[in-house]
């Protein structure tokens, strides 16, 4: 009947709901999970990046309007965008001093002092960061390839190249 259906939907918003967390609590929740794992391993680079790059993706994020004509309903207490900027910008400078080539690292700072009206300083960064990151992607492509080479030279099996189902249509071999 209606009247079952109506209880049995009640029940599943009501156990939806006590899981659920409002905006700030999922923020904050989100925010010690990734401060209580740098505190775990403190000279972690990736862990510091991971913080910063958090806080920058979160600094904008601060409420919305729930009508057009409404003014803003805030999500979470915030000192100001421009502190969790900064506070990025110290974290990412903290990875940078433990891991100078630390392209994820360079890159976040970037986005950060970016956000801060810094462009000079962020243009430059980010240009550091972004070769850094192709030259370790070119060292992982390398790295997979050897060991995919090496490991088919062990089982006696051609190279990828030779046997690509893709290498044969487009050389007009395959039907």
């Amino acid at each position: 009947s209606e009247g079952d259906l109506v209880a049995a939907a009640s029940r599943v918003v009501a156990a939806d709901g006590a899981r659920r967390l409002r905006y700030d609590e999922g923020y904050q929740d989100g925010l010690r999970v990734r401060e209580d794992a740098v505190r775990a391993d403190p000279r972690n680079a990736d862990k510091k990046v991971e913080v910063a790059r958090y806080l920058i993706l979160e600094s904008e994020n601060r409420g919305e309007a729930v009508e057009p004509r409404r003014a803003v309903e805030t999500y979470r207490w915030q000192l100001s965008r421009e502190a969790e900027l900064e506070r990025a910008v110290r974290l990412a400078d903290e990875a940078l001093a433990a891991k100078p080539d630390h392209a994820r690292g360079s890159i976040w700072k970037a986005m950060a002092l970016d956000g801060l009206g810094r462009g000079g300083e962020a243009e430059a960064l980010a240009e550091k960061g972004v070769a850094l990151a192709h030259d370790d992607a070119a060292k992982s492509v390398r790295e997979v390839s050897a060991t995919v080479s090496s490991r088919r030279a062990v089982a006696g099996r051609p190279r990828a190249s030779q046997e690509s189902p893709i290498r044969k249509r487009t050389s007009g071999s395959a039907g």
